[in-house]
């Protein structure tokens, strides 16, 4: 990650997602569900001890390319993001049937947030 140093205060660049102001507590995550799919937002970790949760800010990993798992594209994302489908995303979701948390680096966000929103006829 890019950082800029100024009167030896050290600054990092935000992704878009860390410019959404998250709620107290939260924090940004790839889910996937049971028969729902994988999304990526902002949740309560406190709520994942429970099947359910809202993902808010939540975008749907329809496709994803250049990762070997969801651990991975948690961890450092996609090298071809032209190559993924992630539709636009909504204000909020609620899920059920949760089975997979994985907090995500600032870097997989990053990544996320490069995919073009993907549409039917695009």
């Amino acid at each position: 990650m890019e950082k800029t140093i100024i009167n030896g205060i050290e600054y990092v660049p935000k992704t878009e997602t860390q410019l959404i102001e998250p709620k107290k507590g939260e924090q940004y995550c790839m889910v996937r569900t049971y028969s729902a799919g994988v999304f990526c937002g902002w949740i309560d970790p406190q709520k994942t001890k429970s099947q359910q949760n809202s993902v808010r800010k939540a975008k749907r990993i329809h496709k994803w390319e250049k990762a070997a798992s969801l651990s991975e594209l948690a961890m450092t994302g996609t090298a071809t993001p032209d190559e993924c489908r992630v539709p636009e995303p909504v204000d909020i979701i609620y899920l059920e049937r949760i089975i997979e948390v994985i907090p995500m680096t600032d870097k997989a966000i990053k990544s996320i947030n490069s995919i073009p929103v993907w549409k039917m006829n695009s």
